[in-house]
């Protein structure tokens, strides 16, 4: 089968499944709720920063409290962001009013952590607001999302005839959003249900199978078969990251109790920080080498690409060399691609964390912008994992 068949073969029978994967409702959601959380993230990780600058000059317990209490108040969320978030996405997905529906995805959510109420308090267990309640909270948002999708779509919904639209819209999602949450606090308050823990033994196959070198030779293997398809590593794992998530936020409590960052005592190797730190190296596809070497290309064309793409390579955005060289759809710089960064980076990774030469991460600091070797200091403070870049 010569190039050119390949291709067609390629556009013709693969990428219309890929591209239908990549459109199922479900996962559009999450990933929606992800990058909805981004700002929070990228807010939260400023005073992440800032907290161990604190810690590096020996602030005053007074900036370290304020810092800290700024973190928990924006990473330490991240539950509510993205319950929010998908219960948003997934009702712009089913095209049905967004706002609504969202917040009742956040008092399903709540529900689903069962908080309890005595002496006119709220108590609750802080960290399942926050990414320990990932996997809680896209439960709530895909559910809300899903349910009143269905109900309007059936027509089970309060009508409101006469009435504005804007008014008609915070009806629709009130029998639907009533019968979830009766169901779900009847799991919680009456059956004492704990989704926390529940959800946590579903997930621990896929996350133990994930912290192994398999595990991260498969997830990459999956990103980069989606971009060889020109399709974004959001539909090929995206779902994964409320999950990721959470295992920054275990790192961080191991590592804070006074464990050494290793793998022996339980740190997670698969997060989003190993993969935008050492897995992509200047963009997925890990592309960085290449744009050095377009740089010296005597090929004008070549060259004026690795002159427009080396400073979005140097802040891990890859998208001028994957859809300008081109290597979507192109085996000749895809399948070095693929070998690369599913192969060659994990196995380079894993062994560095697995011989304890460098330090699993274990800040919450994500950043995944910046140019490498400064996300891979800011995740581990090792520069030994510097090296490793």
């Amino acid at each position: 089968m010569n190039n050119s068949k390949t291709v067609e073969w390629l556009n013709t029978k693969i990428v219309p499944a890929a591209n239908k994967f990549a459109a199922f409702k479900v996962i559009r959601a999450i990933n929606g709720g992800f990058r909805f959380a981004m700002p929070v993230i990228l807010t939260g990780a400023v005073f992440q920063i800032l907290g161990n600058i604190g810690k590096l000059v020996n602030a005053s317990t007074t900036y370290s409290t304020l810092i800290s209490s700024l973190n928990n108040l924006t990473f330490g969320l991240l539950g509510l962001v993205f319950a929010y978030g998908i219960a948003y996405s997934s009702a712009q997905a089913h095209k049905i009013n967004a706002n609504p529906v969202a917040l009742i995805a956040l008092s399903l959510y709540l529900v689903m952590l069962k908080p309890g109420f005595a002496d006119g308090g709220f108590q609750i267990t802080f960290s399942y607001l926050g990414a320990t309640g990932s996997a809680v909270a896209m439960l709530a948002g895909v559910l809300t999302g899903e349910v009143c999708a269905l109900f309007v779509r059936k027509g089970w919904v309060i009508k409101g005839k006469g009435l504005p639209d804007f008014i008609v819209q915070w009806f629709e999602p009130i029998i639907p959003g009533v019968l979830l949450l009766l169901a779900v606090g009847a799991l919680t308050y009456t059956l004492n249900i704990d989704f926390i823990a529940m959800l946590s033994k579903i997930f621990q196959p896929l996350v133990t199978g994930a912290d192994t070198l398999w595990g991260l030779i498969v997830i990459n293997l999956a990103n980069m078969i989606g971009w060889f398809f020109g399709i974004h590593t959001m539909a090929t794992s995206g779902f994964l990251n409320p999950i990721l998530f959470a295992n920054i936020a275990e790192n961080n409590e191991l590592f804070m109790s006074g464990l050494a960052p290793t793998i022996a005592n339980g740190f997670h190797i698969t997060t989003l920080q190993t993969k935008f730190a050492w897995m992509t190296i200047g963009g997925a596809g890990s592309f960085f080498m290449l744009n050095i070497l377009f740089l010296t290309s005597k090929v004008k064309s070549v060259k004026a690409l690795g002159r427009a793409s080396i400073v979005p390579s140097l802040f891990c955005i890859s998208e001028p060399i994957l859809f300008g060289a081109p290597v979507v759809l192109n085996p000749v710089l895809g399948i070095p691609m693929i070998i690369n960064q599913a192969f060659v980076n994990p196995i380079l990774t894993y062994i560095a964390f697995a011989t304890n030469l460098v330090a699993v991460p274990y800040n919450t600091t994500f950043l995944p912008f910046l140019p490498n070797p400064i996300q891979a200091f800011l995740y581990n403070n090792d520069w030994k994992g510097v090296v490793l870049v």
